[in-house]
């Protein structure tokens, strides 16, 4: 898979995801079932892993799981979805929170950060804030509770100017 982050002259940024591996053609609001197990196995929405449901918020759902892959790679890709139960028990958890990224999931105390860093730790966090914003978005346990990736696109826009981050 490919994923590219690009950002234009005007500063704003543009995701290009590329290779899903298993693509079909179909109406976004629309839901269909499968029973074939064919895409990338830690990326599936807890609906497709469950009750085998297809749909285009599946995609939102894998497109949040690459989004904190490319966030934790800086630290330990490998570590980032070590084993597809524990999605399985964050679905059916419902007080654990949406996975994140900040100091602690990478195992660093950023008071022990490097002197090259540190000028930069608050626009890091900042960052973090921005995408921990999506990633609540994204990784809704039920499907119809995600947003539309030009809804994510908007809200991420927003953040990234400057507006509170809610989610």
């Amino acid at each position: 898979m490919a994923v590219l982050m690009l950002r234009d002259v005007h500063g704003q940024f543009h995701l290009k995801l590329a290779d899903f591996g298993f693509t079909t053609t179909g109406t976004p609001a629309r839901i269909y079932q499968s029973l074939q197990r064919q895409g990338t196995t830690p990326y599936f929405a807890p609906e497709i892993v469950l009750r085998h449901e297809f749909s285009a918020s599946g995609d939102i759902w894998a497109f949040g799981c690459i989004l904190y892959e490319f966030l934790y790679c800086c630290f330990d890709r490998r570590q980032a979805f070590p084993e597809l139960p524990f999605l399985a028990s964050y679905y059916s958890t419902p007080n654990m929170p949406a996975f994140g990224i900040g100091w602690d999931t990478l195992q660093t105390d950023p008071v022990s950060l490097r002197a090259s860093i540190v000028p930069y730790r608050q626009e890091i966090e900042r960052s973090w804030e921005v995408f921990n914003g999506v990633l609540r978005l994204t990784f809704k346990r039920e499907g119809t509770q995600r947003r539309d990736a030009q809804s994510l696109r908007e809200r991420m826009a927003s953040w990234m100017a400057g507006n509170p981050v809610d989610a």
